[in-house]
């Protein structure tokens, strides 16, 4: 070779771009305040195309949460006649067997549309949230809203398969519907999420969404 073809190529090695490959690991962690976890926003657990895993065991969660509140009902139905007991804790609950097509002590029955479209404006409310427009939501935040989710779907499952909700728990020491896991799921994931966002994730309550 000659020194002006050496040159050539000395200078095209040299000017190769690396490609690049997906990026896998662990996202930076968030900032974090006195008041504890409460004000990271993004929380990611491991990135990959700036995906963030946490959603994915969100959703394995939903999953595996339905299908332990299906199997408990279908016991319940297989096991204790209709309006039947059997003890479980004395003096503070016993299993029976109740359906209910409406909400708590009764409400709306019948309306299975109405519940339906409910959970159906939920789910399109998440997919947009998700895929369009992030809220200033944080890491618990979002696992509130999965627990909830996992709650209606549960419920929902019911409405659809046999026109009313499977209830098996009923409390003794306080007069209170009879109610079902996805009922308890329901429940708990709405009071922390909105204790959360009042008194924890203010963040919430200042920037525009």
């Amino acid at each position: 070779f000659t020194a002006g073809t050496s040159t050539k190529i000395q200078t095209h090695v040299e000017t190769r771009q690396p490609v690049e490959s997906p990026r896998i690991g662990f996202a930076k962690p968030p900032p974090f305040s006195k008041g504890g976890f409460s004000r990271c926003r993004y929380t990611e657990i491991i990135s990959f195309g700036g995906f963030s895993m946490a959603y994915l065991f969100m959703g394995i969660f939903v999953v595996i949460a339905t299908v332990l509140d299906q199997l408990s009902k279908l016991w319940v139905v297989g096991n204790i006649p209709l309006h039947g007991e059997i003890p479980a804790l004395d003096g503070i609950f016993h299993l029976t067997y109740a359906q209910n097509t409406g909400a708590a002590w009764s409400m709306l029955s019948g309306m299975q549309w109405l519940f339906l479209l409910i959970f159906l404006a939920f789910t399109l409310g998440i997919v947009w949230e998700f895929s369009k427009k992030r809220w200033p939501f944080t890491t618990f935040d979002r696992w509130c809203i999965a627990v909830v989710y996992a709650g209606g779907l549960g419920n929902i499952i019911d409405r659809i398969r046999l026109g009313y909700v499977v209830d098996m728990i009923e409390v003794e020491f306080i007069d209170f519907p009879v109610f079902n896991l996805a009922d308890c799921c329901i429940t708990c994931g709405c009071i922390a999420l909105i204790v959360h966002l009042i008194f924890f994730n203010r963040d919430f309550w200042k920037e525009k969404v």
